[in-house]
């Protein structure tokens, strides 16, 4: 599907997804139109089920699931931002960055793939991103268990 045309025909938030950032404080979400405007925007495609998280809650902060790790999801209108400040693209060019644990590690995705990655932002490579899950569901899973 056309990325335009899912923006504005995409279902809710699947249910397991919601129950792992229920902990989380969310960010405000963007009105439809700055979420077209921001993903049309972006380079390249974003795996679908973020999106839809994106769409719902636009990122947050907290601990993911019951016991899970403290993670933060940047706002989608300040990823660009985030992964310049980082410099990502010169040092780990097939990642994109979409959050932090707080710590010394990123959260993110491979650009080629899709693949859910996290990485240490010190001497961060494309080849020392570890894949942690194939969808967002997954790798929220992983977060919750980490």
């Amino acid at each position: 599907m056309h990325l335009s045309a899912w923006i504005f025909l995409s279902i809710d938030m699947d249910y397991t997804i919601k129950k792992l950032v229920s902990n989380l404080e969310q960010n405000p979400a963007l009105t439809l139109v700055e979420f077209g405007m921001v993903v049309q925007s972006l380079p390249f495609d974003f795996p679908l089920d973020y999106l839809d998280y994106m769409k719902e809650c636009n990122g947050g902060e907290g601990v993911i699931g019951e016991d899970g790790r403290y993670i933060r999801f940047w706002p989608l209108e300040e990823l660009m931002k985030a992964n310049e400040d980082y410099s990502v693209s010169e040092f780990a060019p097939g990642l994109f960055f979409i959050g932090t644990d707080g710590g010394g590690t990123a959260l993110g995705f491979k650009k080629a793939t899709g693949a859910f990655i996290e990485i240490s932002f010190i001497g961060m490579s494309d080849n020392d991103a570890v894949e942690r899950g194939w969808t967002f569901e997954e790798f929220l899973v992983f977060l919750s268990r980490a």
